[in-house]
């Protein structure tokens, strides 16, 4: 099942008069079908997780009536990204473990409101996030190899070679197109020519059966004509 991963680090919502600010920890793994969230709340320092659902995510759009694509965009910016503070607030009830995600708009419209389950470790989401962070490092590292430099390097002559044979496929290819206009300008000239060369021939039988005249066609003239076709384009 694809997924994605993302840590963030959001403001809490203030349930008291209290001056003091206090944070919450998110961690987000966002999958095809359904969102997993692990929240460190710094006012308790008590941790928590929450499965939330397609279906359910199409039951809250569905009730504040925005249409779905909307209210998944939405949400995905809320546990994605640390701005989303400006447009949302994190809430988790101090009675029981509600977790209320509230969208700031001139009144408050609750997108999701799900319980949470604690968990015993405070520390899953640090490991999480150490363990994201080391495999990221990896990944740059690998990249980064000599081996991975070499490959990288033969991919690219590689696509510069097929360029270049793309190339000279198309200059070929042009140069058959114009031999080929050259020739077909020719040959229609030469088929003129013997057209002409066929009725003086006609008017010279015709007239040898009426007035025994004679017109001069030299038999020579005509086989040049016939076959003295000139293919080469450089000639023209």
């Amino acid at each position: 099942m694809a997924e994605n991963i993302f840590f963030i680090k959001v403001d809490k919502k203030s349930t008291s008069s209290e001056d003091e600010k206090f944070n919450i920890y998110l961690q987000c793994r966002w999958f095809e079908s359904s969102i997993e969230l692990l929240l460190c709340d710094t006012q308790t320092n008590k941790s928590y997780k929450v499965e939330i659902g397609q279906d359910e995510m199409f039951e809250s759009a569905l009730e504040l009536e925005i249409p779905l694509d909307k209210f998944i965009s939405e949400c995905k910016y809320a546990f994605t990204d640390s701005n989303a503070s400006a447009s949302f607030e994190y809430e988790i009830e101090k009675e029981e473990p509600i977790f209320k995600l509230i969208k700031k708009t001139d009144f408050e419209i609750v997108y999701l409101m799900n319980y949470l389950t604690p968990i015993d470790s405070n520390f899953e989401l640090l490991d999480n996030a150490i363990g994201f962070i080391n495999s990221q490092r990896v990944k740059r590292e690998s990249a980064s190899s000599p081996v991975n430099k070499e490959l990288q390097k033969s991919d690219e002559k590689l696509e510069e070679f097929d360029a270049k044979l793309q190339t000279l496929l198309e200059e070929r290819s042009n140069e058959k197109v114009s031999l080929y206009k050259k020739f077909a300008i020719i040959l229609n000239s030469k088929k003129a020519k013997i057209a002409e060369l066929q009725e003086k021939l006609n008017k010279l039988q015709s007239n040898n059966v009426s007035g025994n005249q004679s017109i001069n066609v030299d038999d020579d003239d005509i086989s040049n004509n016939v076959y003295d076709v000139d293919t080469d384009p450089e000639a023209d």
